[in-house]
């Protein structure tokens, strides 16, 4: 039978010695030799390296054992809105909520206990060890984490009422349970919702004004107006336009810009902005005109003339207007009026077409004064010709044509004067005749030509016979003259025959072929 009992704690362990199952003492590192001839005494351990007392003796000594607690345990203990971070060499060991107790046994490696208030939330340095991966999963069942990253920030509304703004790069985590919590993340490029905007106005008019302690606001904003519009840059870049009537409230992180402009007298957009904005999605606020090369446009705001665009690439802000533009050539233009019938004075039906060259002398007076030009120039050359040629037989229309053309020159060029169109010149091209009348004024002139081919015949045989005449008189009164003409025949007949026989000699030849009375 054994009298004695012997038990061994290491320096890695604490032992609490009980008998008949109740608390007796703490023992620490070392050996002991306990008088048991009963059997009563027994010893549990407790391994260091988990250092927290999670044995049912914990509520008596935090109750009873004050004096047991102070000598060999730590007591972390926290209130309502406090957490408590348990450190061990340099690690985290554990970490406490709200109105935890919890017993540590002291050991040769001391610990470090940090306590964090949770009201109103818990900002952290980045390099926090509680933010470590290892512990992701006890703060994701505890906390609200509102992480808006490098590249935006939250606005935070707990219970409803907007309270805090994590700026980019910070960090807030807010105890679960503790507040009914709402993060709004929003992009540092990105206009601030409307709903917020409103908030912000009327509860944090403190964040959107400059103050002496601080540099500059916290937020950029403009409430626009009807004809106002801001331009938010990144830099140099356009990032975003806000039109008229809106607000635009922006991070004010040192890199946002808000420019706004008024387009209430001057609309016309900057070639810089003009050049920045062609070709991306807020370019469709903009109307760019390409007025090319020997042209001339005119622009129209709300249906009214504005002003005339001189060449090149014009940019104008169309929000809050209408606009619309024409461009129409400087240089030399024809205008065709083409298959008028009109009747003459003597009533032939004719189709005329007319050619006039025209050109645009001064832009904003026929933009002002005639909404289509072209059109108003055709009427009055169309009313020009018919007028014309009806006070005109056909004989005098076919006789001169060009007079017809001076005629309707100098009528329209009146018509024109103060209206902005120069009348270079006007021609008539083709006057066309109807089919009966071409064959009837064909027989006309087939006719004219006959008599005249006869009377021409009529002259010439006429001086032909006057000609024999004269010849006959002269060799009538001179023989020699005669012969001559005798031989001449001779020689003509001669070319005409293969051989000839003579009988008694020329003067037979002669004698026979010609005959003359004497």
């Amino acid at each position: 039978m054994t009298l004695f009992k012997t038990f061994t704690i290491t320096e890695l362990e604490r032992g609490i010695l009980f008998r008949r199952g109740a608390f007796v003492r703490v023992l620490e590192p070392g050996n002991f030799r306990f008088w048991d001839p009963r059997s009563e005494l027994e010893v549990q351990s407790f391994n260091l390296a988990a250092p927290e007392f999670k044995n049912t003796l914990r509520d008596y000594f935090l109750r009873e054992r004050p004096e047991i607690v102070e000598r060999h345990f730590v007591k972390v203990e926290t209130l309502d809105l406090e957490i408590a971070v348990v450190r061990r060499d340099g690690g985290v060991l554990q970490i406490l909520g709200p109105r935890e107790t919890v017993l540590f046994w002291k050991a040769f490696i001391p610990l470090e206990v940090e306590k964090l208030r949770v009201d109103g939330g818990l900002t952290l340095a980045r390099e926090h060890d509680l933010l470590g991966k290892k512990n992701e999963a006890w703060l994701r069942g505890r906390f609200t984490d509102v992480n808006p990253g490098e590249n935006a920030f939250a606005l935070v509304e707990l219970e409803g009422k907007l309270s805090h703004l994590i700026l980019p790069g910070e960090r807030k985590l807010y105890w679960d349970g503790l507040e009914r919590v709402k993060a709004t993340v929003v992009a540092v490029s990105a206009n601030v919702p409307k709903d917020l905007q409103t908030v912000l106005v009327a509860r944090h008019a403190d964040w959107l004004e400059r103050k002496e302690s601080a540099r500059d606001p916290i937020f950029l904003y403009a409430d626009l107006g009807e004809y106002e519009l801001a331009l938010v840059r990144r830099g140099k870049a356009i990032v975003s336009l806000v039109t008229p009537t809106q607000s635009a409230l922006y991070l004010n992180d040192g890199v946002n810009a808000l420019e706004v402009l008024s387009v209430l007298e001057s609309f016309e957009v900057r070639s810089d902005v003009a050049v920045a904005l062609r070709g991306s999605p807020l370019g469709t606020n903009i109307e760019y005109v390409e007025v090319p090369e020997y042209h001339v446009g005119a622009l129209y705001v709300d249906g009214k003339l504005s002003k005339t665009l001189e060449p090149g690439t014009h940019a104008f802000w169309k929000v809050t207007r209408k606009l619309r533009t024409v461009v129409t050539e400087t240089r030399l233009q024809t205008l065709e009026v083409s298959g008028q019938e009109i009747l003459t004075k003597d009533k032939v039906s004719l189709r005329l077409n007319l050619t006039a060259g025209y050109r645009v002398s001064d832009a904003l007076l026929a933009f002002s004064k005639l909404a289509d030009f072209g059109e108003y120039l055709y009427k009055e050359l169309q009313f020009a010709l018919r007028s014309s040629v009806g006070t005109r037989t056909l004989d005098e229309l076919l006789e001169d044509k060009t007079a017809l053309d001076g005629v309707i020159l100098t009528q329209v060029r009146a018509r024109l004067e103060n209206l902005g169109l120069e009348l270079e010149s006007v021609g008539i091209k083709d006057i066309i005749l109807p089919g009966e009348m071409k064959a009837l004024l064909s027989k006309v002139v087939e006719a004219e030509k006959a008599a005249q081919a006869n009377g021409i015949r009529r002259r010439e045989e006429t001086a032909a016979t006057r000609s024999l005449l004269n010849t006959a008189k002269v060799m009538e009164d001179n023989p020699v003259a005669l012969r001559l003409k005798e031989l001449e025949t001779l020689e003509r007949v001669t070319k005409r025959v293969g051989s000839l026989t003579v009988h008694s000699g020329l003067e037979g030849v002669l004698s026979d072929l010609v005959k003359i009375r004497r």
